[in-house]
Formats: C-alpha cells, structure tokens, sequence
C-alpha cells in the first residue's frame, strides 16, 4: 500500500527543507575552507617550466650561440607559496655584465640557482634543476636597423584585388644582438598570419617574429598594417603600336600586324589613372633573328599593378631584311 501525504504536510516539509538549506550550504563551505587551510599548509614538491632570458643591456657582448627556452626546475614549499608560483613571472635570467669569462659563459645551473631566478615568491626553495649545465657562446654587441617584411599572407575577395603594397608603421625595426647573428640579416620578418576575404579599406596590428628572442631585443614588437581592397576591372587599349627594338641600321622589319589590342585589369582607381602611352609593345631584333616558326610573341611593359589580361593577335608574322 503506497502511503500519501496530504498536500499541505508535505508543502510543510519541503519549506522546512528549504528553510535548511543556507545552513547546511554554509556548514559545508566553512568545513571546505578548514580543508583548504590546513592542505595549502602542508609542504609540497612542484616542477615548473621556467622560461630563459638574457639580460646584456649593460654588457658589450651579446649570445650567438642557442640557448633552450625553458629550464625545468623542482621547487619545495608550501602550498600557499607554490600556488603563488604559478601566478608569477618567474624567469631564469643570465645577466652578461656579471657571467661574462672571455667568449664563452659556463653555468652549473643546480650550483645557487637562487641567484638566476628573478620574480621568484618567497619561501620557495628550488632544490633541483635540467638541464644541468648551460654553455652561453658570446660575440660583440652590434645595432642595426632592418625593413621589415610583410610576411602575413593578404587575399582579396573574388572579384577585389589588393590596391598597390599594404603600409607598415613602423616600416623598420633596430635589432640589437650578436655581430654573427645580425651580419648576414637584411630584413626582420612579421608572423605569418592569414587575412582573407578582404573587400574594402582594411587594418591590423602584426607581431613580428620572435624566433631570435633569446639572442637579440627589438626596438618594436608590432606594427600596424594598412591599406586598400577594391573591386577589379579591366580595360581594353586597341590599335597600340608594336616597337621593334635595336635594329640594326642597313636591317629592315615589317610587322604584321603592326598594331594590337592589349586587355589589361587592375583595380577601378589605377585603371582610372592609366593612360594609354603607359601601354607599350616591343620585340626585340635579336628574337625575330633567331626565330624559326615565323611568328613571334610581343613583349607587353605595363605600369605596376596592372596585370595583362589579353592580346589580339597573340602571334606576329614578320618581313625581314637584312
């Protein structure tokens, strides 16, 4: 037999359970916060990736030579202290002024690791550290300063084309490091990002890379790409002249044609401003001389920007006299 209650006694019942409920939520909080206490109290052992930096602002040498990006090193303390670890910007930094020997820096990392670890929270003691041993080689401090290179890759949407070179700002960067690592270097090169579907004015920040970052600084870490999509559109030149190029003086050609129609495309604002003695067709004398077929192929010079589209005809017949 299924026992029912009536439903006032059990409305009586729930509010009795609800009316319950903070205390119980608050007992159980106040227990967890007990727990907590006395767990973070406790010592603890942690491993952490600890990033490598070199500070040679105040040296004449800077690093050639590659160094790893993280050192691992095993700290003991207490839970408070090694909870705070992981909310600090703690870095293993060798500093040039005080470590340089000669060309090449020596470092016992597990030998007082206390004195390479900057932003370290209290109480935390490293007891351990891998690698073992670190080998710094040194070169002469140099500055120069390099274009930077777009390096991002920027598509229009169908039917756009990108307006002239996006604008860089800052368009160069001062790097400062090691005389053998900057020598050679003629450009700094941004990340490789992807922007695409672009159909109007368009603008974004770009990191520069960062692949040297141990051995040399940067005067800028960004910079700011700007410029234009628009929409394509083609033009039609029709009976342009054909140039024969170094002919000699007792030589004579007759090109047949002598005329052709050129289709170039480009955006709407340089097909505005193109004008048509900024079209010429040539072929050079020596090409006619040392043909076989007959016809030959006209070379088309176009001003930047503007791309050839079509040609009619695209083969010339010649006469040639010699």
């Amino acid at each position: 037999m299924i026992k029912t209650f009536p439903k006032e006694k059990l409305s009586q019942k729930l509010n009795a359970l609800l009316s319950r409920l903070p205390s119980i939520f608050a007992s159980f909080f106040f227990a967890l916060l007990i727990w907590l206490f006395v767990s973070m109290t406790k010592t603890y052992t942690t491993i952490k990736r600890v990033p490598v930096t070199v500070d040679y602002s105040e040296s004449q040498f800077a690093v050639c030579s590659n160094l790893p990006k993280y050192v691992e090193v095993k700290f003991d303390g207490i839970g408070w202290k090694i909870l705070s670890l992981y909310y600090s910007k703690t870095e293993w930094t060798v500093d040039l002024e005080q470590d340089f020997s000669e060309n090449l820096i020596f470092i016992e990392t597990n030998k007082n690791p206390q004195q390479y670890l900057t932003s370290l929270p209290d109480g935390l003691v490293p007891i351990e550290v891998l690698p073992s041993t670190l080998t710094i080689q040194l070169d002469e401090k140099i500055t120069k300063t390099l274009p930077i290179k777009l390096r991002a890759k920027i598509e229009p949407a169908v039917g756009y084309t990108i307006v002239g070179n996006p604008k860089l700002t800052p368009d160069s960067v001062t790097v400062t490091g090691a005389k053998c690592v900057l020598k050679k270097m003629t450009c700094w090169e941004t990340q490789r990002e992807q922007y695409t579907k672009l159909d109007s004015k368009f603008q974004f920040s770009l990191e520069l890379s960062d692949s040297l970052v141990q051995k040399v600084t940067l005067s800028a870490h960004r910079t700011r790409v700007t410029g234009l999509a628009e929409q394509l559109a083609e033009l039609n030149f029709q009976d342009v002249p054909i140039t024969v190029k170094q002919v000699p003086e007792r030589a004579s050609i007759a090109l047949i044609p002598n005329r052709i129609s050129v289709l170039v495309g480009g955006s709407i604002s340089a097909l505005a401003n193109l004008k048509r003695d900024s079209v010429s067709v040539s072929v050079p004398y020596e090409r006619i001389l040392n043909d076989t077929t007959g016809a030959i192929v006209p070379d088309i010079q176009l001003p930047k920007f503007i791309n050839l589209q079509d040609i009619s005809p695209k083969e010339l017949q010649y006469i040639l006299r010699k």
